[in-house]
């Protein structure tokens, strides 16, 4: 996957001691991973340009929340798409053809084939990498600089089937702190499947469990388990489609030892519902709406504090939908709301922009864009929900054929309902990839954090390098 991975942290202020009686000696227990991946490189060696090879970036983090208030889009026309906010991410059309006199020679890698099994195609890829920051907590005073190390192995297998799709996909990604102790772990897991039906017709189920960090408090783990079944028709045009969905949340705060304690105060069941109905007249593009509605159950009526934690909610969007050689990608203005029980909080609503745009100006240079807007719960104290605002723009540049540049400029802003405060998040990171043979590549980046908060101790600025190996098969 190219570049470092943005992923919402945390954007209360963390109030951790300096020893949390984890075993320092543990925070290295991924040194022999990394160590494997030198030894390999020597092994191997590197090859001319020729031999390099690319390989398209796996899925991203998987999405298993499937919440009403999460961006929706439209279906697309040769596909079902799965009633989650997880969008596939299919191949890009080939590019036109330059004019005479203008031909770019493409880098010469070719697409990598996996591992066959039987009627179905493994595809891995493993990173081991070395990390250094300036401060280790985000914490606006008392910054402490430590280094750490970071695995991610991720396993996609896809069906190669004539008719009909099935796909599954897992996901493990571990960062570990030397000094601090510190860790975070992330993992997921996800199968999705697309049934080909008669009369211009799909149907569509998906399943996925994901455990990470919550976003608004790193003490705090959340476990999220989906399961999806959606219909579209695709021929015609008019082309509706309709999905069904429920989600399970469950939360486990996370003791100094490090050991995940259940409380059961936040824990809920959400079902939900989609609607969409897109315009296909076999231009290039293709105008949608889409709706959902949720609701939100609880396992306790009221939490610890005495409140109310139920909810409805629902969305509605409307927009088009790109398909260019150049342009791919949706673009929507989106409109969500959700009411809670509690009379204090009430109904928290917004506008916001969902999108997700790829440019490609000519053959060596894309360019992804993505935005978004969606209404949640929070861990913060003093404020019942969260309408957070993301946006990011990401450029690769192909400098070589085996050497690869990349740049990235992410927003975020929080604005907590039944609260004053707010939050905003910038980041920005450069990174590049020089591939040493057809399945190594050696990755070395810098990045750049900074937030502007309400919240005491919450500002902070922090820059990371990162250095690593990644295989790919």
């Amino acid at each position: 996957m190219p570049g470092p991975e943005w992923r919402s942290r945390s954007l209360a202020p963390r109030h951790e001691p300096e020893g949390n009686g984890r075993d320092r000696s543990a925070a290295f227990s991924l040194s022999p991973a990394f160590l494997a991946m030198v030894l390999t490189a020597g092994l191997l060696g590197p090859v001319g340009p020729s031999d390099a090879q690319e390989t398209p970036p796996l899925r991203g983090p998987l999405d298993a929340s499937a919440l009403s208030d999460t961006p929706l889009s439209a279906p697309s026309a040769q596909a079902p798409r799965v009633p989650s906010a997880a969008n596939g991410q299919g191949a890009p059309p080939p590019l036109p053809e330059e004019a005479p006199g203008t031909e770019i020679t493409p880098p010469r890698i070719p697409t990598p084939e996996g591992i066959p099994a039987g009627a179905f195609r493994l595809r891995t890829e493993v990173t081991a990498e070395m990390l250094a920051t300036d401060n280790v907590r985000q914490t606006e005073t008392n910054r402490k600089a430590d280094i750490g190390e970071r695995l991610s192995a991720r396993l996609a297998l896809e069906s190669n089937w004539p008719r009909h799709t099935l796909r599954g996909s897992l996901e493990v990604d571990e960062t570990a702190w030397q000094e601090t102790g510190l860790d975070d772990l992330s993992v997921g897991a996800r199968i999705e499947s697309r049934l080909d039906l008669a009369a211009g017709q799909a149907a569509s189920l998906a399943a996925g469990w994901r455990l990470a960090p919550e976003a608004d408090g790193p003490e705090r783990l959340t476990h999220a388990l989906s399961a999806e079944a959606g219909w579209q028709a695709t021929g015609g045009i008019l082309r509706p489609s309709f999905g069904i969905g429920v989600t399970r949340m469950i939360y486990t705060n996370r003791t100094s030892s490090g050991d995940p304690v259940s409380t059961g105060d936040d824990d809920y069941t959400e079902p939900s519902l989609r609607l969409a109905v897109t315009m296909d007249r076999g231009g290039r593009l293709r105008p949608f709406v889409a709706g959902s509605y949720s609701w939100r159950r609880h396992d306790r009526q009221r939490n610890a504090a005495g409140i109310s934690r139920d909810s409805r909610g629902g969305a509605v969007e409307t927009g088009i939908e790109l398909d260019d050689a150049i342009w791919s990608g949706r673009l929507a203005l989106r409109y969500a709301a959700r009411k809670y029980d509690d009379p204090a909080t009430g109904t928290v609503k917004g506008f916001g922009v969902d999108a997700a745009l790829t440019w490609r100006p000519d053959r060596l240079l894309v360019i992804d864009m993505n935005a978004g807007f969606g209404i949640d719960d929070t861990a913060v104290a003093g404020a019942a929900a969260v309408r957070r605002y993301t946006g990011r723009i990401r450029a690769t540049r192909q400098l070589r054929e085996n050497l690869s540049l990349q740049a990235g400029l992410a927003a975020e802003y929080a604005d907590y309902a039944a609260s004053p405060d707010h939050e905003f998040t910038l980041r920005g990171d450069i990174t590049t990839e020089w591939r040493l043979n057809r399945y190594l590549s050696l990755l070395a980046g810098w990045r750049i954090e900074r937030q502007w908060s309400t919240l005491p101790n919450a500002d902070y600025l922090e820059n990371r390098l990162r250095l690593g190996l990644r295989h790919r098969f």
